[in-house]
């Protein structure tokens, strides 16, 4: 062999071998925190920790034990399904086990839960696919929707309302005609084929979710400065609202081809997961609950998203127009429309964690629970 050719043949083995080695310890030790997913709230975190009781795909709630003739309801949702606040064997699974049982006459009745913090609907699909791929079973499929956190959540890769910043998550899109593009990579796994080739995307386009607006449409730009006399209440915020990863993406008004996309999106990944349900022989069920009741609201006080009438948004020297309830409404019959849906009206007082944490307690899980199984057996979902 000439040695010209023996000496480049050996450098570019080297080079290999040490780009594999490169690419394995970053895979190992992950120092720029490219994993995607999570599937308990301090793995979100980038912490440690464990519950104290957890199921066999590793979320919170008692084991999935199944035995014939049982009516299986999964649970999906994030962190009001997870319940950091919630005693173990009080958590929301166990509420709508009770009420469910009540409703339907059973003594069967056997709820899972397959949710955590910060989950939107494409880890809740990768979620549900993981549970019948292990052998499990469902009558019922259960999705309590956030929606002020999921449209965003549904078209960012990362999870934090910064722009740049955040957990890395397998993120699905939409091709040009509409259809779900389903990510390369699973829960676990690097977001990128290769550690090296997200690292390259950081470094051209500043962050993951700068690569990622190459595939979404324009967000809602800013308007003017108020009219004279205009009294409409002005909020700040110091969320990333110039590109829509907030929660103010929902009540922004008029509705940006962002948001539109984002509904698009969320509604394709629950046509999936209705899908993968009836696949296992399941109902698919969505819910959300409304906290614009009187006694809602004076819960939640503190949360600025949530009021009746519209009001401004500002981030930085830059004004933005949210609608009042009307909007948040707007957009969940969109979302909803088609579905099996059940909107439950929040009416019990002391129903949140805190006055500066807005998740329902146990007191407020249960009457939310009650609802909803009320809601279902009114509807003959509930079969007998």
């Amino acid at each position: 062999m000439n040695p010209l050719v023996a000496l480049a043949a050996l450098t570019g083995l080297s080079v290999l071998v040490s780009l594999g080695l490169g690419e394995v310890a970053l895979r190992v030790f992950d120092p720029s925190k490219i994993r995607s997913g999570w599937i308990d709230a301090w793995e979100l975190n980038f912490t440690k920790g464990k519950y104290s009781e957890a199921n066999q795909l590793g979320f919170r709630g008692k084991p999935i034990d199944i035995a014939d003739g049982d009516f299986v309801v999964v649970l999906i949702g994030d962190s009001q399904v997870e319940c950091f606040s919630c005693a173990d064997h009080r958590l929301p699974e166990d509420a709508l086990q009770k009420h469910l049982a009540e409703a339907s006459g059973r003594d069967n009745v056997k709820v899972f839960s397959l949710g955590v913090s910060g989950y939107g609907a494409d880890q809740e699909l990768l979620a549900l696919q993981s549970y019948f791929s292990k052998g499990y079973r469902a009558d019922m499929v259960v999705v309590w929707q956030t929606l002020g956190n999921d449209l965003w959540n549904a078209i960012f890769p990362s999870h934090s309302t910064q722009f740049g910043a955040g957990h890395l998550k397998p993120t699905f899109r939409l091709d040009a005609q509409g259809k779900l593009i389903a990510p390369s990579r699973q829960i676990g796994e690097t977001f990128c084929s290769s550690y090296l080739q997200c690292i390259y995307f950081i470094q051209r386009y500043g962050s993951i979710d700068g690569y990622w607006e190459q595939f979404l449409p324009p967000p809602a730009p800013p308007i003017g400065a108020p009219a004279p006399g205009d009294a409409t209440p002005i909020v700040e915020t110091k969320d990333s609202i110039d590109y829509e990863k907030s929660p103010w993406s929902l009540w922004l008004e008029p509705s940006s081809e962002r948001k539109r996309y984002s509904i698009a999106l969320t509604r394709a990944l629950y046509d999936e997961m209705r899908s993968e349900a009836a696949r296992h022989g399941a109902r698919f069920v969505l819910f959300d609950v409304d906290r614009s009741t009187d006694v809602g609201l004076a819960e939640l006080s503190k949360f600025p998203y949530f009021k009746r009438e519209p009001q401004y948004v500002r981030f930085k020297d830059r004004l933005y127009r949210s609608g009042g309830i009307a909007t948040y409404l707007a957009a969940s019959r969109e979302l909803n429309e088609g579905f099996d849906f059940i909107m439950v009206a929040i009416d019990a007082p002391n129903h949140v964690v805190s006055v500066d944490d807005p998740h329902f307690n146990e007191n407020g899980n249960d009457r939310v629970m009650s609802l909803v199984a009320g809601q279902m057996k009114a509807r003959g979902w509930l079969g007998r």
